[in-house]
C-alpha cells in the first residue's frame, strides 16, 4: 500500500509539471522595435474609453508602407506570437494530461495524452490583419479613423458643428449596429451625401475599420466607377460578373464609394447593381453609401455649383460639367434601387460643407506663388 501511495505520490507530481508547464512565464523574447506605437499595458488600454480608435494599436497592428502600397501588418515586438503558448506556428495549444491506470494485473501504470485543441490568443490579431487587408482599403484612406478630421479649413461655427454631428452620427450608429441587428431595428444602410472633398469617404471608411476592428465583421471597400469598369469586363468576356458580385453580396459591411459616378447607361449594368442592393436590403446587411448625387426634393445651393465662364455674352454661366449638380440620386440610379435605399438608411447631410481638398491646394497654390 505505501509503495502504492509513493507511486501516486510520483505520478501526481508528473501531473502537475505537465500541467504546469503551460502556464509557465512567456519566454523573453529580442529586444525588436515597435513600429504600432503601443507604448503601455495592451490590457489597461482594452479597458480605457479611448479604445475604439486605439484598438489596432492594442493588437499590436500597423500600417506599412511597402513598394506595392500600404498594408496592415503585425508589430514586431508586440507580436503575440513572440511569446505565445503555440509558438506561432499552429494557432491552437495542446494540453497534455498525465494521469494513472490500473491494468488488469493489478499494477500501476502511467499514461498521458494530448487534450483537444484550445484557440491560441495570437490569433485574433493574425485574423485581424487578414479582414483588414481583404477589405480593399485605398492607400490615401488606409489612416481613417473617427479622429481624422480637420477643423482649420471651417471658418463658420455652425458649419463645424454640423460636420461634428455627423462624425458623432456615423461613430453611434456604429456602436449600436449589433444590438440594432438583433433587435431587428430597419436603419442598417447609411447614405453620405453631398459635395466632393467634404469628408464622406474619409468618415464611412473610419466606420468600416471600426466595424472590422471591434465586432470582427469582414468588409469590403468598392469604387462604384471601377464596379461599373469591371462589371463592363466581365460582360465583354462574356461572363456573368457574378465572382465579383458574389464576394459584395455576403460581406458583413460593404463600403461603395461615388455611388452614381461615371456612365452607367446600359441597362444590364443598373440590373447587376440593382441585384446587388436589393440582395442586401433583403438580407439586412450594413452598407454604407458615399455619393455626390443629392436625395429627392435636395438641390445643391448656388455658392456651392462651380461654374465657367461663358465667352458669348449672350448665353449664362453653366456649371463645371458635373451631372450631380443637377440630377438627383433617383434619376441617376432609378427608382427601384433608391426607394430600397431611401427605406432602410440612415441619412448623413454633407452639403454646406466645404471641401478639403480645396483648402489644401489653396495653400500648396500660396505657398508658390510667394516664392
Amino acid at each position: 500500500m505505501d509503495n502504492q501511495r509513493n507511486l501516486y505520490d510520483i505520478f501526481s507530481s508528473i501531473q502537475a509539471i505537465a500541467e504546469s508547464r503551460n502556464l509557465l512565464e512567456k519566454p523573453k523574447t529580442n529586444q525588436l522595435k515597435c513600429l504600432c506605437g503601443s507604448d503601455s499595458d495592451v490590457d489597461a488600454r482594452e479597458e480605457s474609453d479611448i479604445n475604439k480608435e486605439k484598438l489596432l494599436e492594442a493588437e499590436g497592428i500597423y500600417i506599412e508602407n511597402t513598394p506595392r502600397g500600404s498594408r496592415f501588418a503585425l508589430c514586431p515586438a508586440c507580436d503575440l506570437r513572440n511569446s505565445c503558448m503555440c509558438g506561432g506556428t499552429t494557432g491552437y495549444i495542446l494540453y497534455d494530461r498525465a494521469y494513472v491506470v490500473e491494468t488488469k494485473e493489478g499494477k500501476m501504470k502511467y499514461k498521458s495524452e494530448d487534450i483537444s485543441p484550445n484557440s491560441c490568443s495570437c490569433m485574433r490579431p493574425q485574423i485581424l490583419v487578414h479582414k483588414l487587408n481583404k477589405a480593399g482599403i485605398p492607400d490615401k484612406y488606409i489612416h481613417a479613423d473617427f479622429n481624422s478630421f480637420h477643423f482649420n479649413h471651417i471658418k463658420e461655427a455652425h458649419i463645424k458643428e454640423k460636420l461634428s454631428k455627423n462624425i458623432e452620427k456615423v461613430s453611434q450608429f456604429c456602436a449600436k449596429l449589433v444590438q440594432e441587428i438583433k433587435q431587428h431595428q430597419k436603419k442598417y444602410f447609411v447614405t453620405l451625401f453631398g459635395p466632393v472633398g467634404s469628408g464622406k469617404t474619409l468618415l464611412a471608411t473610419a466606420a468600416l475599420k471600426m466595424l472590422i476592428t471591434n465586432e470582427n465583421m469582414s468588409g469590403k471597400f468598392v469604387d462604384f466607377q471601377y464596379l461599373l469598369s469591371e462589371l463592363r469586363s466581365e460582360y465583354d468576356d462574356h461572363k456573368t460578373g457574378e465572382n465579383i458580385l458574389n464576394e459584395l453580396r455576403h460581406v458583413d459591411v460593404l463600403l461603395i464609394d461615388e455611388f452614381g459616378k461615371g456612365r452607367n447607361d446600359k441597362e444590364w449594368q443598373l440590373e447587376k447593381l440593382d441585384d446587388l442592393v436589393n440582395y442586401r436590403y433583403n438580407a439586412q446587411k450594413t452598407t454604407f453609401i458615399t455619393t455626390n448625387y443629392l436625395p429627392q426634393n435636395l438641390k445643391y445651393q448656388d455658392k456651392e455649383i462651380p461654374y465657367t465662364r461663358n465667352k458669348d455674352i449672350y448665353s449664362h454661366d453653366t456649371p463645371i460639367n458635373e451631372t450631380f449638380w443637377q440630377q438627383s440620386l433617383s434619376e441617376r440610379i432609378g427608382m427601384r434601387m433608391y426607394e430600397r435605399i431611401l427605406e432602410v438608411s440612415e441619412f448623413i447631410d454633407f452639403t454646406n460643407l466645404p471641401s478639403y481638398r480645396k483648402f489644401l491646394g489653396r495653400d500648396f497654390l500660396e505657398m508658390y506663388s510667394h516664392s
